[in-house]
């Protein structure tokens, strides 16, 4: 009896150990194609904002300088950093639809996956970010250097 319960646990072991190690290789595999980034042209994103006001957050994930300088006149300032501190993030809304944007799309794509790693399923990517909101000429405020 004691030697059947020795092999079962020798045999969990070495399936234990296998799994292990072929796991993370099949996860982080060029073959499997990463997870995608939910992203929207400016124009419909806007147009969600004009149709339901109060319905979702917008938040420009890059530095306050740069916000300052040139942001999307319905986005708040919530810079990538704020994210780590809990007392912020926690005023971001799970029921509300959340867009992200930042300059050229890099930055708010960091922040989708860390907020999709935090259980937000309701995110949006400003496809382009600021740089294609004010190209395609969506309402934006400040004096930067795509206008």
């Amino acid at each position: 009896m004691k030697v059947k319960i020795l092999g079962i646990l020798g045999i969990c072991v070495v399936l234990g150990i296998i799994l292990a190690l072929v796991i993370p290789i099949i996860r982080y595999n060029k073959h499997v194609p990463p997870p995608k980034i939910y992203g929207e042209d400016p124009k419909v994103v806007y147009q969600y904002i004009l149709d339901n006001p109060g319905k979702y957050q917008f938040l420009d994930v890059r530095s306050r300088g740069e916000y300052d300088t040139l942001h999307a006149s319905s986005s708040i300032s919530f810079p990538i950093a704020d994210m780590y501190e809990p007392e912020k993030f926690a005023q971001i809304d799970y029921n509300k639809k959340l867009f992200l944007i930042c300059t050229s799309g890099r930055l708010a794509g960091i922040a989708y996956r860390y907020l999709e790693h935090f259980g937000y399923r309701n995110i949006v990517h400003i496809d382009g970010g600021v740089q294609n909101w004010v190209s395609e000429g969506q309402p934006a405020q400040g004096k930067g250097i795509f206008q």
